[in-house]
């Protein structure tokens, strides 16, 4: 079975260019080449490639993760509001000074009124667990990309009912996975091979345990080509973050281009 010398998708053996992403497909037999012939191993740039010629081809696949952003704004902002009717950041205004928690009750504000230290302690542990949940609602979104883009990548029907679908069938899996994540990446030097572990959760279907398993058996594999990847994913994240008018949501982009590239890598390291 041929394959696509650029994105590396399996053709037909009658195929003169690939499907995916319109490459000419070589004669092996003219060029006297066996048909048990294996594709050249990938880098970090054919996986890019690839990522970039199928969002091209199905920009839905963007959809699940602009989606996250949005509703993680949303609660942020609805998060923001919550303290405003006990005055809770009228207090924080007031009695905290500029700089990161420091009381300014020594700089003439002896009157701290009875029980705020005490409310100030339960708003931050109420933002700890409100993060918390926010890093898991948006994974919950991430794991909808992740499906959507292995349907497209697998050049199956991409439909966003179905892929929510999905989400909802195994969101108690999810949720956990989420939270796991949250973890595992907590260390930050695993967070490649955190997310390669989700992405090994949706494409196969599996349980956590066995995600784990083969998410960081795969990114030791490729060490050198998962690195390269997060490096720019990191550095695009910030440039578009430093860029003006440059929304929230646009930085959901470099994202994206990382799972479907992780996806190509996971379906290569198959063969």
């Amino acid at each position: 079975m041929p394959f696509c010398p650029s994105c590396g998708k399996e053709a037909p053996e009658e195929a003169t260019f690939c499907r995916r992403c319109g490459e000419r497909i070589p004669d092996l037999k003219a060029e006297g080449v066996g048909m048990e012939w294996t594709p050249p191993r990938r880098g970090l740039v054919n996986h890019v490639g690839a990522a970039l010629s199928l969002l091209r081809a199905k920009p839905i696949i963007f959809v699940p993760e602009v989606a996250g952003v949005i509703v993680s704004m949303a609660l942020t902002r609805l998060w923001g509001l919550v303290g405003r009717p006990t005055g809770m950041l009228d207090l924080w205004d007031e009695y905290l000074g500029r700089d990161w928690g420091v009381i300014t009750v020594a700089d003439g504000y002896p009157d701290i009124p009875p029980g705020f230290l005490g409310t100030l302690f339960q708003y931050m542990i109420g933002g700890f667990l409100f993060l918390i949940v926010l890093d898991i609602v948006s994974k919950l979104f991430t794991f909808a990309t992740i499906d959507i883009a292995r349907d497209a990548y697998l050049e199956n029907d991409v439909d966003l009912g179905r892929s929510a679908g999905y989400v909802r069938s195994r969101i108690g899996l999810f949720i956990v996975a989420a939270f796991v994540g949250l973890l595992v990446q907590a260390t930050f030097v695993l967070i490649p091979l955190s997310i390669l572990s989700f992405v090994v959760l949706v494409v196969e279907d599996t349980g956590i345990r066995e995600s784990l398993s083969k998410g960081f058996k795969l990114g030791i594999e490729n060490f050198g080509t998962v690195t390269g990847l997060m490096a720019l994913w990191i550095i695009s994240y910030i440039l578009f973050d430093m860029a003006p008018y440059v929304s929230e949501v646009a930085r959901a982009i470099p994202g994206v281009i990382l799972y479907v590239a992780l996806i190509d890598l996971h379906y290569q390291s198959e063969r």
